[in-house]
């Protein structure tokens, strides 16, 4: 088990379909049955963990993170009765944000849409 584990980790670190295939090589292995059930796991995801490791690492943090502030900003400024100022106060605290700086390069937002 121990020695499966540390394979595993070096799989992850190293990015590596080599080792990959070493870990699926049921017939080499003699694991008790909780590994046993992580490798039917990997077993069964084997094409998109080696997917993983060819293209590039995709998140949506950012965008989480900004809904996550805006639920915030929604939630504290219960009162605002109009929403063009509601807006106006979401882009006011995004300013120092990456979307921020893309919807100004792209020239979307103008002073007459956010007034």
């Amino acid at each position: 088990s121990y020695e499966y584990y540390q394979l595993l980790l070096q799989m992850y670190r190293k990015n590596s379909c080599q080792l990959l295939n070493l870990l699926t090589d049921t017939s080499s292995w003699n694991l008790p049955p909780e590994m046993r059930q992580a490798l039917k796991t990997i077993k069964k995801h084997k094409a998109e963990i080696e997917n993983s490791f060819v293209l590039p690492k995709l998140t949506n943090g950012p965008i989480e993170g900004v809904n996550n502030h805006i639920k915030v900003i929604k939630r504290i400024a219960y009162g605002y009765n109009n929403f063009k100022h509601f807006r106006l106060r979401i882009l006011i605290s995004l300013k120092n944000n990456v979307i921020f700086f893309s919807l100004k390069t792209k020239k979307l937002l103008d002073l007459h849409l956010i007034v």
